[in-house]
């Protein structure tokens, strides 16, 4: 595959994960009231501002680089680390916020329900990706392969 398709799908993939992920999230959230506590929040624009602070964090830790040959395993590693970091920045904005705002609340620890949708997401979309890449690198290497 084509290094410019390949990064191209990549940022594709994580776009769809990402946004997937904070609309199931809003759903959890606000139209199916699991958790009824909280008022319902603007959607699009924390939306692209999640999608920033995720593209910004990728592209630091390096899960945009050109992939070669690391193993899905890795890439499930890195996705971890940096999400897990990403969240607690997160958090920790969070918790600022409501302390400049001087508000009690125990609602920020849903950050991490966000978490775990965020990498189910994301990892099932990366997964894929390579699962494709590995599958059309093995139908390329047969055609070339004489019998």
């Amino acid at each position: 595959m084509d290094k410019k398709i390949e990064k191209i799908l990549i940022l594709l993939v994580d776009f769809f994960a990402i946004n997937l992920a904070w609309f199931a999230y809003y759903l959890f959230r606000v139209e199916i009231k699991w958790f009824s506590v909280f008022s319902q929040p603007e959607f699009w624009i924390p939306m692209v501002i999640v999608y920033t602070f995720w593209f910004i964090i990728f592209l630091f830790v390096g899960m945009y680089r050109t992939w070669f040959a690391s193993s899905r395993f890795d890439e499930i590693s890195t996705l971890f680390k940096s999400s897990f970091v990403g969240i607690f920045v997160i958090f920790f904005v969070i918790l600022f916020d409501d302390y400049i705002q001087n508000e009690s609340s125990t609602n920020r620890f849903l950050i991490f329900v966000y978490w775990g949708i965020f990498f189910f997401f994301v990892s099932f979309g990366r997964l894929f990706i390579r699962s494709l890449q590995r599958s059309l690198l093995v139908m390329a290497m047969e055609e070339k392969m004489p019998l």
